[in-house]
């Protein structure tokens, strides 16, 4: 059986999870409040990740206290709610020794704003089916904690011919881990703002889901080099007053430092016509992002009506500024 780590209300017993909008833990009986526990670490970022292998662990059996039932825990899980009694349930031993997060970033606000958040999103989207924007419910966000790796580089190149030298400082890049995520939405609703930052404490993961990392950080070397370089490239066209892809670039990255950190996320998903969407919210800083379906009626019916215009107001003009042109190359005179 796993260790499983609760945390009860010393005036009743209840349980206690974390209250984004204090910054607190409630009791979801009484409805006290209580400080979070200090965590150990005095403050982020004191060390870097040392992470030459995967997290490997099988399935974690642990038993709720609450109510007695025996609750399984996927691979990478470190937080969960009991099935049975919602009971906050924490597998201690994931989060210790060398998988402790170096930092987490609370969440800063509950699932009913995060739902407010998606509404505002989806009510600028026309062709988003009415049915996903009326019946989306509260229950149907995933709050949770994603695992990610922040990467510090010392980056140096050379540019063109006559191999100009730059150089970049990266700090903090960051590359989400968890295969719950897709990569492209994680990348959109980042960043968050490090500076807010905290010494990790497992008091911050109850009441919500939470992951490990399961891969080491040099699996998303390639993929956080590739982000680098179209940086580098950005930067350096910038400065050079070119276009991308007019100069050669010759980069090489040093890596400075490596963290592994918790980063707040409601993950949404939705099914239609057999295809799954997804859209995430920053649990800080309340940027939203998704790939969301479309009607396909009514994303037909706009190519028709793009048409329509372009036939009745287009073709004309089209033709207009043709017979101009056609009239000042051969020398017409206008009266």
């Amino acid at each position: 059986m796993s260790d499983i780590s609760v945390k009860t209300c010393p005036s009743c017993s209840g349980r206690l999870v974390f209250h984004p909008e204090s910054n607190q833990m409630k009791c979801d009986f009484c409805g006290s409040f209580h400080p979070v526990e200090a965590a150990s670490s005095k403050i982020p970022y004191e060390k870097t990740c040392r992470m030459e292998d995967a997290f490997v662990q099988e399935l974690a059996e642990c038993t709720c206290q609450s109510c007695g039932a025996a609750v399984c825990a996927q691979n990478a899980v470190i937080s969960l709610g009991c099935p049975y009694c919602g009971n906050p349930l924490l597998i201690s031993s994931r989060v210790s020794n060398r998988f402790k997060p170096d930092g987490i970033i609370p969440f800063a606000f509950s699932s009913d704003e995060a739902m407010r958040l998606f509404r505002n999103y989806t009510k600028k989207l026309w062709f988003v089916p009415k049915a996903l924007k009326q019946n989306v419910k509260t229950d149907d966000f995933r709050s949770m904690y994603a695992p990610f790796f922040l990467f510090d580089f010392d980056v140096n190149g050379e540019v063109g011919k006559n191999e100009q030298m730059g150089k970049m400082e990266i700090n903090k890049l960051p590359i989400d881990e968890s295969t719950n995520f897709p990569d492209d939405l994680m990348d959109t609703i980042s960043p968050y703002d490090y500076q807010k930052m905290r010494p990790f404490s497992s008091d911050f993961l109850r009441g919500f889901l939470g992951e490990i990392y399961n891969e080491n950080s040099e699996s998303f070397m390639p993929r956080a080099k590739q982000m680098v370089q179209e940086t580098f490239d950005s930067h350096v066209f910038l400065q050079l007053n070119k276009m991308p892809g007019k100069a050669k670039t010759e980069m090489s990255l040093k890596t400075r430092q490596v963290n592994y950190v918790l980063l707040p996320v409601y993950l949404f998903s939705v099914v239609d016509f057999g295809k799954r969407y997804f859209f995430a919210v920053n649990g800080q800083t309340g940027k939203v992002a998704g790939n969301l379906p479309y009607k396909k009626q009514l994303k037909r019916m706009s190519k028709i009506m793009a048409l329509i215009a372009w036939l009745i107001f287009g073709l004309p003009l089209l033709g207009a500024a043709a017979f101009i042109l056609l009239g000042t190359i051969l020398g017409w005179q206008y009266s």
